[in-house]
């Protein structure tokens, strides 16, 4: 990011808990996929950030980013703020959710219409998805802060 002026020195750079509290703070995530001809495809989710720095979400398994995810699985995943911004790209597989992020994901979005057995129920009955991150970026999009603190994390592969 050398030509927004962002310094080469980690001096200011923003810590992975920075990324980490954003990504599990947020409530609409937007999740990219590419499709076989490289026709890109964005829509918003509901999504869990969990402690083993992997995203999960779910969606009906006819979606238009289940499709794209089964022949491709390339994806990048933000958060819905556009100034205090944290994007992810990884890779997403079909799994079965493990009980413990079927709860994350019904604490996380209860509104009281729904008992939370049930909004688990509907979480693990769609497709779902894990994101393992390749490579992360974070940045704060205000003037005064942008170059100071435009950051990069890599995942080994």
């Amino acid at each position: 990011m050398s030509d927004y002026g962002v310094p080469t020195d980690p001096d200011g750079a923003l810590p992975w808990n920075w990324a980490a509290e954003r990504l599990t703070a947020n409530r609409n995530y937007w999740v990219v996929t590419v499709d076989t001809v490289g026709q890109p495809h964005s829509m918003p989710v509901w999504g869990v950030w969990s402690a083993d720095e992997s995203f999960w979400f779910s969606c009906s398994p006819n979606a238009l980013k289940a499709r794209n995810i089964a022949v491709n699985p390339q994806v990048v995943v933000t958060t819905s703020d556009t100034v205090e911004v944290v994007s992810v790209e990884g890779s997403a597989v079909a799994a079965l959710v493990p009980r413990d992020i079927a709860l994350a994901w019904a604490t996380k979005y209860d509104d009281g219409t729904q008992s939370v057995d049930e909004m688990v129920e509907f979480f693990s009955s769609n497709a779902a998805f894990r994101v393992s991150p390749r490579k992360a970026i974070g940045m704060i999009e205000r003037a005064e802060e942008f170059a100071q603190c435009a950051t990069r994390w890599a995942w080994a592969s």
